[in-house]
């Protein structure tokens, strides 16, 4: 049978997957993992009844955790629910949910560990560094709280941040993207 155990998750997705509990709990959403890991043949059985399309789930890893409600009584699986939970996914780092985030449909359970949504503070401290390897000095402070203020609105990865700076403009940004292209950033 499929494991609820939390600590049998990934350890950076386990600690994602607790506050995001705490937190849903906190503002009275009564969210509780219901599936983390599975055995082969566990997820062979789940994709032979159709409740699962692939055998490389993330569940095998331990990347993967599906989420319900009501933990006292029968199992809800609420949409509205769902969307209140999305709003603080987006603020938390290594996890994301695959039916907002990649399209997925029919799997509204389902969370997984992203190993590229960082937390913001990392993000922060990344641009930064390349700010200083670009100019080579420090971000003045205005500078400073302007690129953070641009990598806190909305940016979790790479990606996030590229799409961002694309649309800032002048020779120095350009230079500054491709600086961090050069170093591997994304």
């Amino acid at each position: 049978m499929s494991s609820r155990d939390i600590n049998k998750l990934k350890e950076t997705f386990r600690a994602s997957v607790k506050e995001l509990i705490r937190k849903a709990n906190n503002i009275g959403i009564p969210a509780f993992v219901t599936d983390t890991t599975r055995t082969l043949a566990e997820q062979k059985e789940l994709v032979r009844k159709g409740l699962s399309w692939t055998l490389e789930s993330k569940h095998l890893t331990g990347e993967a955790a599906d989420i319900a409600f009501n933990p006292d009584g029968p199992l809800s699986y609420d949409a509205k629910m769902y969307k209140r939970l999305y709003k603080i996914v987006k603020d938390i780092p290594y996890i994301i949910w695959p039916y907002k985030d990649l399209g997925w449909r029919g799997d509204k359970p389902h969370f997984q560990y992203d190993p590229s949504k960082k937390p913001k503070s990392e993000l922060i401290k990344q641009v930064n560094s390349l700010f200083r390897s670009v100019w080579g000095r420090q971000p003045k402070e205005k500078e400073s709280r302007y690129f953070q203020y641009r990598v806190a609105g909305g940016v979790h990865t790479e990606e996030d941040l590229l799409r961002k700076m694309r649309f800032w403009h002048g020779l120095p940004r350009f230079l500054f993207i491709l600086e961090m292209q050069r170093r591997g950033f994304f």
